[in-house]
């Protein structure tokens, strides 16, 4: 892979995951604040998460391919999103969750992935 791309790919990673990060950071206030119940919280945490990996890869992704590289870009993004949170709450790291997060990320990026294609066409 040139170098153009794997920046493409760390730029996109990147930003999906601040995207992601703020809007979660956001959110948690807001659940502070109204009270809300764990099935709402996780329904928004996925939709925060779908939306911060299709910006991601719409501002980051450049080239071809850009179904498989929005694939890596979802799961990458999921994964260091999944780190730092797992971190922060002091969880141990490696849950079954993890894989879940994985597949998910997976999924949504090869979706965004092809959907920044022909969004920006």
């Amino acid at each position: 892979m040139e170098q153009a791309n794997v920046w493409s790919l760390c730029k996109s990673v990147l930003l999906a995951a601040v995207f992601a990060l703020v809007g979660v950071l956001i959110f948690a206030a807001a659940v502070k604040v109204f009270e809300l119940s764990d099935p709402v919280i996780t329904l928004v945490n996925q939709i925060l998460k779908t939306a911060a990996i299709l910006l991601g890869c719409i501002f980051g992704l450049k080239g071809e391919k850009r179904f498989f590289k929005g694939m890596a870009v979802g799961a990458c993004t999921l994964l260091l999103c999944y780190v730092i949170f797992t971190l922060l709450a002091g969880e141990p790291l490696l849950r079954i969750s993890l894989l879940f997060e994985l597949i998910f990320g997976a999924v949504v990026g090869g979706i965004s992935g092809f959907l920044s294609g022909t969004l920006k066409k």
